[in-house]
Order: structure tokens, then C-alpha cells, then sequence
């Protein structure tokens, strides 16, 4: 009897200190990761809104990669429309990466040819987007009137919408934690949504073993080919993932896996995420055309996120559209 009983509260014991374990993962990525990585996109936005009005181009140049680094590790763990549906379409007015089928540019090029006023002329959701922003940085002089009257009023747009996930994010927070089933489905799902996005969008279809465009690489389907920064967005992903998984703080979600998911189990995730990061390091922007060692190591964490997590965590995998978000 005694020894029953001993079993029970050692039992009851473990289980209070997995679900506390959770809670306390779960809070360090939201305030680490998610709280902490839409800040820097505000600060890099602010940044590069002052370079642009000072009319420094390179330096504005230098500011947008940064925004890039830190909006894209917001978009690929962004959750925040599950807990609020008033933010679902947010991150969409903000980056137009594989919506509609719009040419951009030309429709760029001929507001900036006309006399109609920009707050007219600007009126797509898609023409005050960090695309277009980077087309205009990148093609056109930062010095000439119109286009840096364009591209203030784009980041102006931008900020409206980084400050509306800063809020949304701040004010959901005990809604977050409030239910910990939840918050790991909410972020088991992101990642492995954008880590299917990651290997397919980014790399499969940039390099030409897609199915779409097999035998065909094309840096131009690239995130950013304006300005060189496609790579850069795939390496910010990454190290947001790292950020979640394997950061060398104590007290995140890869610890609470840790803690569990069988060894080799997490192993199959951590493996091919430290091998995607080094291969990344040694690549340049070209080197996407060629990226297939890449692009396996990234199919291999997806499946491992899809499968051995969502396992773990006895939770409901969201069926991901291959066509959009």
C-alpha cells in the first residue's frame, strides 16, 4: 500500500512538473521570441523610415535587411490571428510573398510616372507593403522627391501594421498561456506551416526542384530579388527556429521537448536544424540555385516538426494549403 501510494504521488509529482515546465517554456517564447522579435522589427523599421528621410541610400539599404531579419521571424511563428481573428489578414498587408499573381512593379513604375497625389495613388494594400518598399529602395533614387514621399508613406503603412501585431500580441498574452493544449498547437502549427513554406517557397521553387519548376531555377522567384535579400529572409526563418528549439537560454520550448520527447526523437529535429543553419552560414545569394543539400535538411526538420511534435504533444495538425497561407 505504502509503496501505491509512493507511485501515485511520484506520478502526480512528475506530471505538475512537466505542466509547470510548459508553462514556463511556453511563456519564454512568447516573451523571448515573439514579443521580443516584433520590437526589433519596430526598431528596424524606425531605422530605416530615418535613412530614407535623410535620403542615405545606402544606409537605407543597409536598414531594410535589417527589417527583413527581424519581420521575417514575426511572420513565420505568427500565431497571433488563432487568438484573435482580428489580426488573421494582418501580416498579408504588410508582405505580399506568394499572394496574387500582380505585377508590382509596373504598377509602381506608373504612380510614381503620374501626377495623381500618393495618398491616391498608393491605394492597394500591396502598394504599401514591404515589397513594394524594397522595389522602390532598390530601383529608384531615394534622393528623388516622389519616391521618397512613396516610400515614407509605404513605411508609414508598415509601422501602422507592426504596431497593430505589437498590441495584439501584448494584450493576448494571458489568453496565451491561459491553456497550455492550446499555446503548443498554436505554436507547433506555425512552425510547421512555415517550415513547409520555408522548403518549398524559398528553396524548392528558387532552385528548381519543385514540381512546379523542376529542372528551372530562377533567383526572381525569390522573396526578395530586388535586393538581394532571399537568402537573408531564409536565414532569419532559421534562426528564429533556432531561437524556439535550441537557443543556449535555459527554459525553452526545445528544453520542455527535452524533457518529453524520446532522444533520438528530437534529435531528428535538432540535427537537421543545426545542419541547415551551417550550410546556411556558408552560402551566398546564388547559391540558392544550387541548394538542394539545403533544401533537404529543411524537408527533413519539417517532417520532423510535423511528425515527432505534433506526436509528442497529442495535438491536431492544421493541414497546410500549398497555394497561400
Amino acid at each position: 500500500m505504502k509503496k501505491s501510494c509512493l507511485l501515485l504521488i511520484l506520478l502526480l509529482t512528475t506530471s505538475l512538473w512537466a505542466e509547470v515546465t510548459n508553462k514556463e517554456a511556453l511563456r519564454h517564447t512568447y516573451e523571448r521570441v515573439v514579443l521580443h522579435n516584433i520590437d526589433t522589427s519596430v526598431t528596424a523599421l524606425h531605422g530605416l523610415e530615418e535613412a530614407i528621410r535623410a535620403k542615405q541610400a545606402a544606409d537605407a539599404k543597409a536598414r531594410f535587411g535589417d527589417l527583413v531579419t527581424a519581420w521575417k521571424k514575426v511572420r513565420a511563428l505568427y500565431f497571433l490571428g488563432e487568438l484573435d481573428p482580428a489580426y488573421l489578414d494582418t501580416p498579408r498587408l504588410i508582405d505580399t510573398f506568394h499572394h496574387g499573381n500582380e505585377d508590382l512593379a509596373d504598377q509602381l513604375d506608373l504612380i510614381l510616372e503620374s501626377d495623381d497625389p500618393l495618398e491616391i495613388a498608393l491605394f492597394k494594400n500591396s502598394h504599401k507593403s514591404i515589397n513594394a518598399l524594397e522595389y522602390l529602395l532598390f530601383t529608384k533614387k531615394v534622393s528623388d522627391p516622389r519616391v521618397n514621399a512613396a516610400m515614407l508613406r509605404i513605411c508609414g503603412a508598415v509601422k501602422t501594421h507592426l504596431f497593430d501585431i505589437q498590441k495584439g500580441y501584448l494584450q493576448n498574452k494571458p489568453l496565451f498561456l491561459q491553456d497550455t493544449n492550446r499555446a503548443n498547437a498554436l505554436l507547433i502549427n506555425a512552425l510547421s506551416e512555415s517550415s513547409y513554406k520555408l522548403k518549398e517557397w524559398r528553396i524548392a521553387d528558387v532552385a528548381g526542384i519543385s514540381d512546379k519548376y523542376e529542372g528551372d531555377p530562377d533567383l526572381r522567384r525569390g522573396e526578395y530579388p530586388h535586393s538581394g535579400n532571399s537568402l537573408q529572409a531564409v536565414k532569419a526563418i532559421v534562426s528564429m527556429y533556432i531561437q524556439v528549439l535550441d537557443s543556449p537560454q535555459e527554459g525553452d520550448f526545445g528544453d520542455y521537448l527535452e524533457s518529453i520527447l524520446a532522444a533520438k526523437n528530437l534529435q531528428r529535429i535538432k540535427t537537421p536544424l543545426q545542419q541547415s543553419h551551417t550550410l546556411l552560414a556558408q552560402m551566398q545569394e546564388r547559391d540558392l540555385l544550387t541548394s538542394r543539400k539545403l533544401y533537404e535538411q529543411l524537408h527533413t526538420l519539417h517532417l520532423g516538426i510535423y511528425v515527432y511534435l505534433i506526436d509528442a504533444l497529442k495535438m491536431q495538425a492544421k493541414i497546410l494549403d500549398a497555394d497561400g497561407d
